[in-house]
């Protein structure tokens, strides 16, 4: 796990990742000492280059200003082999999958870095996914304000 200082955070260039989610489906917004967080439910990516499908994501605001993304990712193996020109089975083999998305996992994203936190183990529904991401950011930036729901 990383610990980031949320004042010290520049804005993320929205064009720099290529995971990076359009600022749509937002289910939930909380608000959590400085910080304004936003949960979205399977934002479509911002970039044309679909390699990953967006389960569930949080944009992460200080003063107005996105500053992190906290994420549950799966790659779309279907793109991957179009990407790479290899063979479906090829990939599902190597990453151990029947099916077109490989599993879950844990991005954190900043202007400067997108760390992987890991594979997701929890169900893939939108309470699990929200929790262990609100978890995951408070404990990332060190929060110990709760996140409070907006009306």
């Amino acid at each position: 796990m990383i610990f980031l200082e949320y004042e010290t955070l520049e804005p993320i260039d929205s064009l720099l990742w290529h995971a990076y989610p359009k600022h749509e489906s937002v289910m939930e917004i909380y608000d959590v000492g400085e910080l304004t967080v936003e949960v979205l439910d399977h934002p479509s990516l911002r970039s044309s280059i679909d390699l990953a499908v967006i389960a569930f994501s949080l944009l992460v605001f200080h003063k107005n200003e996105i500053i992190a993304v906290f994420q549950i990712e799966q790659e779309d193996l279907r793109s991957l082999s179009e990407k790479l020109g290899c063979s479906i089975r090829e990939l599902q083999n190597e990453y151990r999958t029947k099916g077109m998305l490989s599993d879950p996992r844990v991005y954190i994203y900043t202007k400067e870095q997108r760390k992987d936190e890991g594979p997701y183990e929890e169900e893939l529904t939108f309470f699990c996914a929200r929790e262990f991401l609100l978890e995951l950011m408070c404990d990332t930036f060190d929060l110990l304000a709760d996140p409070v729901l907006r009306g």
